[in-house]
């Protein structure tokens, strides 16, 4: 059991959501002021996901860790809509329910302790530092390994409400995921994928061939959003502009539409090393001994995509 007296309450944009004061990651910037800013993070993420759930909607949260994109879902999908939502780490998923009883949405919101793989079964688990950086990946973040229990998307949606809305937030294991989908994409309804994308865990072609098969069976890409560089210079190259661009944190990511599938193949299948960002005014002013160190490599230049199939 939790102690309460780690937590934090706080009010959020239509819910309410418990923080770990123990963690260093998200909750920590999610403690923080907006500042004026609609989003307390990933706010080019957050509006992908206001734009295309709907009310009536069945999402499958994965990587729900806190709660912090979980509970937004389930406005946006209300009563009439079903949130399923996968989170593996003991203490994330301790504190997610918390957050589901105190905004009354157990009705909407069903969780599970679990990881998404390709295959049901059981996994290690590498628990970082900060908690949103869990991963099957042993990271320099990794301070524990702890056993836990997976499942394929297939496995998952036996007997449940089919997806109309996957979110994919799971450091690495979108290979996995995606290599567990197959029979409900027998289905031709409408869906659509939002996934953070994370090359320098990739073996070879290992997205790549999921990104083809999945255009094969109808998906188009309908948003593209870039790394740390809003212009990534491969992107210049072949004549795409964003056509919104956002600052969060030191950062600023555009977003793209209308990227050809070769392109979106080989921007978030690997890594370019000649790619540097550029600090702006903001993370200056903040920290101003960076003046004299603004440029940074930014070799993942898609934080993440959206795909589609009608």
């Amino acid at each position: 059991m939790i102690d309460k007296n780690d937590l934090h309450f706080k009010s959020m944009s239509g819910y309410n959501l418990y923080l770990d004061k123990k963690d260093p990651g998200i909750s920590k910037s999610l403690l923080r002021s907006r500042r004026f800013r609609k989003w307390h993070r990933e706010p080019e993420f957050m509006d992908i996901i206001q734009m295309e759930v709907n009310e009536g909607d069945v999402a499958f949260d994965l990587g729900a860790n806190i709660g912090y994109v979980t509970m937004q879902l389930a406005n946006y999908v209300g009563p009439s809509g079903k949130v399923y939502a996968v989170e593996p780490s003991p203490r994330n998923f301790e504190i997610l329910n918390e957050s589901i009883k105190v905004n009354n949405f157990e009705k909407i919101i069903e969780s599970f302790p679990l990881a998404v793989s390709s295959a049901s079964g059981f996994r290690d688990l590498n628990i970082s530092s900060e908690s949103n950086l869990n991963s099957f990946i042993e990271t320099k973040y990794t301070k524990e390994t702890i056993k836990v229990e997976t499942t394929s998307i297939d496995d998952f949606f036996v007997n449940k409400r089919f997806p109309n809305f996957i979110k994919m937030d799971i450091e690495g294991a979108e290979v996995d995921a995606l290599a567990g989908i197959d029979k409900i994409l027998d289905n031709d309804a409408c869906m659509k994928i939002l996934m953070e994308i994370h090359p320098m865990y990739y073996e070879k072609e290992a997205f790549s061939d999921q990104l083809r098969r999945l255009f094969s069976l109808g998906f188009k890409t309908k948003y593209l959003v870039s790394g740390g560089v809003a212009k990534p210079d491969y992107f210049i190259k072949h004549g795409y502009t964003p056509y919104k661009i956002y600052r969060t944190g030191d950062f600023t990511r555009g977003v793209y539409t209308n990227v050809k599938e070769e392109h979106v193949i080989e921007s978030c299948s690997k890594l370019f090393h000649d790619q540097f960002g550029k600090l702006g005014i903001i993370p200056i002013l903040k920290r101003p001994y960076r003046i004299f160190n603004r440029k940074f490599p930014s070799p993942k230049i898609v934080r993440s995509i959206m795909l589609q199939r009608n």
